[in-house]
């Protein structure tokens, strides 16, 4: 069964990214961000693109990104 990124999830990323890399990705693009972090989502160990998130400000707080 394949993961599916809610609408705050999405949001929450892709502020994430625009803000540590200074792209910005439409609200269009939802799926395709789906696509391309499922499979990273997953092989980190998360159950959602939630937790991933958490995760990922987790470790940039402490620079292991």
């Amino acid at each position: 069964m394949g993961l599916h990124i809610s609408i705050q999830e999405f949001n929450l990323i892709r502020d994430y990214i625009h803000e540590r890399c200074g792209i910005f990705i439409g609200d269009h693009k939802k799926y395709f961000l789906e696509s391309r972090l499922s499979g990273i989502v997953r092989d980190s160990g998360c159950s959602s693109f939630g937790q991933y998130y958490q995760k990922m400000k987790k470790a940039s707080l402490f620079g292991d990104l």
